[in-house]
């Protein structure tokens, strides 16, 4: 399995670093998606231990159409761009390079699409976009979370709406486990690191 998927994440929270820890520790390839807000660039590193990172590429003009996903993100979230608008399109390139996503999170109570609360409700957004685009009508999609507040894990998926059975809506479902990852996969979450959750984290990479 290590020789067939690859974790892309970030270095931002206490569970950004447990997913980087457990694929060290079973030898998962690993890329590490930085933002510098000096020189407003994301720096792409391939991790080969705990603290020794190997530049492997720089982007510094992120395009139209990373601008454009955030955009589409703060629709859906009926909102505007939390702090730094560089580590959004960081996050669209970490995001359109994946094949799945797995995050820890909760459910929001507000009228987002989606329905996920947190930092994390922009990456699902833009993933589900990005899914979209490459994908002719999906049943479901390759968006796990690990709910923290029910501790199941859910994945996302299109249902009809009730009132209007042609109309398809995204809907999450409550799954005994995911699938492990395959290809690149993006390994988040905002929530507060514990046992459980590194518990769960570390069974994708046994």
């Amino acid at each position: 399995m290590a020789s067939q998927a690859s974790l892309l994440t970030r270095n931002e929270t206490d569970i950004d670093k447990e997913w980087m820890n457990q694929a060290h520790r079973h030898r998962f390839p690993i890329k590490l998606y930085e933002f510098n807000k000096i020189s407003n660039a994301t720096a792409i590193r391939s991790l080969k231990g705990p603290t020794n990172l190997e530049s492997i590429n720089h982007r510094f003009d992120y395009g139209d159409k990373a601008k454009s996903a955030v955009l589409r993100a703060s629709r859906h979230l009926n909102t505007e761009f939390p702090g730094s608008e560089g580590k959004l399109k960081r996050d669209y390139l970490m995001l359109k390079d994946a094949e799945s996503i797995y995050f820890i999170g909760n459910f929001s109570t507000g009228r987002e699409r989606l329905q996920v609360s947190g930092n994390e409700a922009w990456l699902v957004e833009m993933f589900y976009d990005i899914y979209i685009s490459k994908h002719n009508k999906p049943k479901r999609f390759p968006i796990y979370m690990y709910n923290t507040h029910y501790d199941s894990w859910c994945q996302l998926t299109m249902t009809e709406d009730k009132e209007n059975p042609s109309k398809k809506l995204p809907k999450w479902i409550k799954i005994s486990r995911p699938p492990r990852p395959r290809g690149n996969f993006v390994g988040v979450g905002g929530s507060i690191l514990n046992d459980n959750i590194r518990y769960e984290i570390g069974l994708f990479f046994k």
